[in-house]
């Protein structure tokens, strides 16, 4: 897996972990 790869899939999980994090504070 190239670095752009990994970041990317660490982003996408990362903003996924706000996303559900949110859901659950609301």
């Amino acid at each position: 897996m190239s670095i752009a790869q990994n970041k990317k899939a660490f982003f996408d999980y990362f903003i996924e972990e706000k996303y559900e994090a949110g859901i659950v504070l609301e």
